[in-house]
């Protein structure tokens, strides 16, 4: 193998980006007066900055598609926050992420894992509570990973989504036409319960910065104006007006690199266990939501910061239209041709006798642009742990400075946690990555446990939270059977550029370290997105600080991060430290729900109502599907309003029951 060589400048050059000794260079590097190769240097670290140093990573072709950029954040806030999207009328983007830009919901809110069973006494429309058998995986020495293990469940905290149901077309209301269908898995009796995803819900905020998003990285940074898949689905389109003399629109492909916000957002919608009816499709949403009152079911508040200037002052809403907000907002050649469009095996296309106008067929490209440009706008840069970052020493506690100086020392946080956004998975890391390996594609090598070198994708890491098997993550293909780990692509030569420069070499020989790996999220406002983890099995954060400070919960072997298999053996005293600075990493404007996270109102399910005298049977509402309990986020304003309540009442005050 080829060995880059990195000179006295190159590293100097790192340095002057904010690095020190990170993120992972080459396991071997060429000795100028030595012809042998020798052990590497400590891998070079990536120290975090203020957000509010880093650039919002917009996509660079943007204007190509959007007409006013402020237009269309406030269509994008509109159409996040609206419960009309969802097929029962309820179920907005935001009942997911209204959290700090999570989920907080606690009933109704587990799935059962792999097994298919219900562990830890746990059930449908089960109830979590502080005595609930959180983290998932306990040991009798919260230290030692080898130690027993008095209970370990597979079940994960997702988020409810809708009933399981089938789509039979729109009506002139927020709620779409379909039928109920007998759930396996959600259901008392005969009655259906809410479907709950998979994964926990990682918080909106901040991820702007993530290259890629989803858990398991699915939402490709390319955006082809459909679906999530990016460059992976060849026969994505969508129509551009080129001929202003016919008006007719021709079927492009496009490829918008720097916008996975845009490909995440358009998954969920028709998601037939998030938001849909099984069967729905982008067009019938666009001329649902054409037809509607923009937020009719919901008060906004008059000083919103987005959408106050709109807000129906006698009722709920806007006073504008989605008509208008979308001519407002989207370039004209997207939206002005005179075609008509059908459904025909899944893909909109053109036809003389179709019922969608070209404005429904691009929907899906509106739309994932327009949430795009609304999310971005979600950066929360004005935390202590900023403020301090950025040179003032009162900012922070002396405990919380004692826990930086652990971050980013013995506990080894920061070889993950890297950066402006704290994530290695993040944009300007990652670009900081790439030119220090010099590759194009951020996939890498680095040695494992048994110190045999493995590929990896950077920023994914598998770290023991579960056996592997159970979710394979980022190791997963996509619906057209294409890796969605970078280095599974290079090894199969899908990838491969032929200007590629020599430096990390993946070939159908190199071992892979991908199964089980998951995304780094970022770290501000934790205290408000718990419970954490793709699986929500730990509901605070010293469970969380438990699991890395152990190691791991479940030995993965070949697959379980080198990171993850150090244990820091913090004290107690430490262990605080470390919790009191994620404390500070909180925004305040974000606890206090001020601009720009004010938001409309926001009313939720909130699991079901029980049968009398019952802990189990639930509620028929009538249709075969239970009684919904609601729960209503009131809207807030500019100046903000109530702060967010933590994940069951949880403050981080008793931080010495390790």
């Amino acid at each position: 193998m080829k060995n880059t060589t990195y000179t006295t400048s190159m590293v100097k050059a790192l340095i002057a980006l904010g690095v020190t000794s990170a993120c992972a260079l080459p396991f071997f590097f060429e000795n100028k007066t030595a012809t042998a190769q020798v052990p590497p240097p400590p891998p070079l670290v990536i120290l975090p900055v203020p957000l509010n140093t880093v650039p919002v990573p917009l996509p660079a072709t943007l204007d190509l598609y959007i007409k006013d950029r402020a237009a269309a954040i406030k269509l994008g806030k509109a159409l996040f926050w609206d419960m009309q999207l969802g097929s029962d009328g309820i179920t907005a983007c935001a009942s997911c992420h209204y959290q700090a830009g999570a989920d907080g919901r606690d009933k109704n809110q587990l799935t059962p894992g792999s097994n298919k069973l219900w562990d830890n006494g746990h059930a449908v429309n089960g109830q979590l509570t502080t005595t609930s058998r959180f983290p998932f995986t306990k040991f009798t020495d919260v230290n030692n990973p080898l130690s027993t293990k008095p209970w370990s469940s597979s079940d994960i905290v997702g988020s409810q989504g809708v009933f399981k149901g089938s789509f039979i077309g729109i009506t002139n209301t927020p709620v779409d036409s379909g039928s109920v269908v007998a759930d396996p898995i959600y259901r008392t009796g005969a009655i259906n319960t809410r479907q709950v995803t998979g994964r926990n819900a990682p918080s909106v905020i901040n991820s702007i910065f993530n290259h890629r998003n989803f858990w398991d990285g699915r939402a490709h940074n390319e955006f082809n104006g459909v679906n999530p898949f990016g460059d992976s689905d060849v026969n994505a389109r969508v129509y551009e007006n080129v001929d202003l003399v016919t008006g007719q629109a021709t079927p492009v492909r496009i490829s918008i690199v720097n916008a996975s916000l845009a490909s995440q957002a358009v998954g969920p919608v028709n998601s037939d266990v998030e938001m849909a009816h099984g069967g729905r499709n982008f067009a019938a949403v666009g001329k649902k939501m054409l037809a509607l009152t923009p937020l009719a079911l919901q008060k906004v508040d008059a000083t919103d910061s987005v959408l106050g200037v709109n807000a129906n002052r006698t009722g709920n809403g806007l006073t504008t239209t989605y008509v208008d907000m979308i001519a407002a907002a989207v370039q004209p050649k997207w939206i002005n041709g005179v075609n008509k469009f059908t459904v025909t095996g899944g893909r909109i296309v053109p036809s003389p006798t179709g019922v969608y106008s070209q404005t429904e067929a691009n929907f899906s490209l509106i739309f994932g642009l327009a949430v795009l440009m609304y999310e971005s706008t979600l950066v929360s840069d004005q935390t202590p742990f900023d403020s301090y970052l950025a040179g003032n020493t009162a900012a922070m506690t002396v405990r919380a400075q004692r826990g930086y100086d652990l971050f980013i020392g013995q506990a080894n946080c920061v070889l993950c946690h890297a950066g402006g956004p704290l994530s290695n998975a993040t944009i300007p890391v990652l670009n900081i990555d790439i030119a220090a390996l010099g590759i194009v594609i951020p996939a890498e090598i680095m040695p494992m446990r048994d110190l045999r070198l493995s590929a990896y994708d950077i920023g994914y890491y598998n770290v023991g939270t579960r056996p592997t098997a159970e979710d394979i993550g980022i190791g997963a293909d996509d619906p057209f059977g294409n890796p969605l780990s970078f280095s599974r692509s290079l090894q199969l030569g899908i990838l491969l550029d032929p200007n590629r420069p020599v430096g990390q070499i993946i070939t159908a020989t190199t071992r892979l370290a991908i199964n089980g790996a998951f995304k780094t999220p970022g770290l501000r406002n934790v205290a408000l997105t718990a419970p954490y983890n793709h699986t929500g099995g730990y509901s605070t954060i010293h469970q969380a600080v438990n699991l890395y400070n152990r190691g791991f919960d479940h030995d993965n072997g070949v697959n379980l991060s080198p990171d993850s298999q150090v244990n820091p053996q913090l004290t107690i005293a430490q262990k605080q430290d470390l919790i009191q600075l994620l404390l500070e990493m909180t925004d305040p404007r974000v606890e206090n729900r001020s601009a720009p996270f004010d938001h409309p109102e926001l009313r939720i399910p909130h699991g079901h109502q029980n049968a009398p005298g019952s802990t189990t049977r639930v509620v028929n509402r009538g249709d075969g599907n239970a009684t919904d309990i609601m729960l209503t986020i009131p809207a807030s304003g500019r100046a903000g309003g109530v702060k967010l309540r933590r994940f069951l009442g949880f403050t981080e005050t008793r931080i010495n029951t390790f």
